[in-house]
């Protein structure tokens, strides 16, 4: 199966549940991925999370059965999925930037959104300067401070305590980072992330490479072997708030259109105090873990 037709799948499972509970894990695995590496996917094609998707979607179904029925607007809430005429109603004039009522009422235009048609719009940007080098690496013993049980983008509620909780980490780390021995390169730091076995979250883990596994560890700080493998290196330097365009490159142009596919296992952020770089600007190279696309993911 192509990465097209991946979310494709996906897509085509999310319109006939709309009416349900959504689990975006039986999403990602509808589409025969795990949630930590289809989210990114699923992002880059559509341009926004699995989560954000289906509220989309629910609240322009809603907004149809507005016009063309007469249900109460409680009866429609509660049958995409809201708990409450409040919390619909809130839903609905944060996205349409007007109350449900005087939508069935006035009929003013809004931002309906179709469903997405993965076969028909899927990016592919050839002329991107973003060219990766293909690297195998050999497994590696590190050392640093690791958070476990992070939530992934559009995965629950916990994901804006993610994105404060990995730089905060990465502040602990530099300011101990001189008591870790026997580093292999004084200059080079990783932050490297793992998925859970069932791919819903992950670990996090800010690192150095040292040179041996016997190493005395400091307290708090955890050693561990990070496998080997094949991986696509894409170097970015910019602004940190930009650094997403990279992924969403990597998932929904490079990827689909590359002999590779994504392979189960560590993705690497890979920084370089050598680096020459502006006060505002972060220089970091990606990893992300990839093997030869077989027969059956090639055909389109």
């Amino acid at each position: 199966m192509s990465y097209i037709q991946s979310v494709q799948r996906a897509i085509d499972y999310i319109e006939t549940h709309l009416h349900e509970p959504i689990s975006l894990e039986k999403v990602a695995a509808h589409a025969s991925y795990s949630y930590f590496h289809f989210h990114r996917l699923f992002k880059a094609t559509v341009g926004c999370t699995m989560s954000e998707y289906i509220k989309r979607r629910r609240l322009t179904k809603a907004a149809y059965a507005l016009l063309e029925t007469k249900a109460s607007i409680i009866d429609i809430a509660f049958e995409y999925g809201y708990e409450s005429q409040e919390a619909f109603t809130r839903a609905f004039k944060q996205w349409f930037n007007v109350l449900p009522g005087k939508y069935r009422q006035a009929r003013p235009p809004v931002q309906l959104i179709d469903p997405y048609w993965a076969v028909k719009t899927f990016p592919v940007n050839a002329t991107s300067n973003h060219k990766p080098y293909i690297v195998t690496r050999q497994p590696l013993q590190v050392v640093g401070l690791q958070l476990e049980g992070l939530s992934l983008p559009g995965g629950s509620d916990r994901e804006q305590s993610t994105l404060v909780a990995i730089p905060t980490l990465w502040h602990q780390f530099e300011a101990r980072i001189h008591e870790i021995e026997r580093r292999v390169d004084p200059f080079v730091s990783y932050g490297i992330s793992s998925p859970s076995s069932d791919g819903s979250h992950f670990t996090y883990m800010a690192c150095v490479e040292v040179e041996a596994s016997d190493v005395n560890i400091p307290q708090g700080f955890i050693q561990k072997e990070i496998k080997g493998g094949t991986y696509a290196s894409f170097h970015y330097k910019g602004a940190a708030n930009q650094l997403s365009a990279l992924t969403n490159y990597i998932y929904g142009s490079w990827l689909p259109s590359s002999p590779y596919q994504s392979h189960f296992g560590v993705e690497m952020e890979v920084y370089d105090e050598r680096e020459p770089k502006e006060d505002d600007e972060v220089v970091v190279e990606i990893w992300t873990p990839i093997k030869k696309r077989d027969k059956q993911s090639s055909q389109k």
